[in-house]
């Protein structure tokens, strides 16, 4: 099924490659079957594109092609890359430093429940924004 491109198999073979779990290891292997996944548009494997980027792990590190394939996978609702797109704006790493961009997309993911967005907003309206933090969280 993943070979036919079937993006879910794909992932899920991926996975299966990096890990060296019921065949063996071959990360070579696993980009490509993440990439074609994603060029299907399956959220998980641009998400997990974009860590592969972001960490130079095994793919060349990247930070621009981490935020492309992070904003990606956050349209498509996954709140761990909404998160990094957060973290990414904040610090200005692959993308123009943006902080109100940066707790936009925090907050985001703090709506579909996100374990850190919230605490990060906390963090970063107290350090670098004049406002009532408790106000913004009612947002959220």
């Amino acid at each position: 099924l993943a070979a036919s491109g079937m993006p879910t198999a794909a992932c899920g073979m991926a996975y299966i490659l990096s890990c060296g779990i019921l065949a063996e290891e071959d990360e070579e292997a696993a980009v490509r079957y993440h990439q074609q996944a994603a060029s299907a548009g399956f959220a998980q494997s641009m998400q997990e594109i974009a860590i592969m980027h972001y960490l130079g792990d095994p793919l060349p590190q990247d930070a621009a092609a981490a935020v492309r394939y992070y904003r990606q996978a956050a349209l498509l609702g996954l709140s761990q890359s909404m998160f990094m797109m957060g973290e990414c704006l904040l610090s200005g790493e692959g993308i123009a430093q943006d902080t109100a961009s940066a707790l936009g997309w925090f907050a985001a993911a703090g709506e579909l429940g996100h374990c850190s967005a919230r605490s990060r907003i906390r963090e970063v309206a107290e350090r670098d924004i004049p406002v009532n933090v408790s106000s913004l969280m009612e947002e959220v």
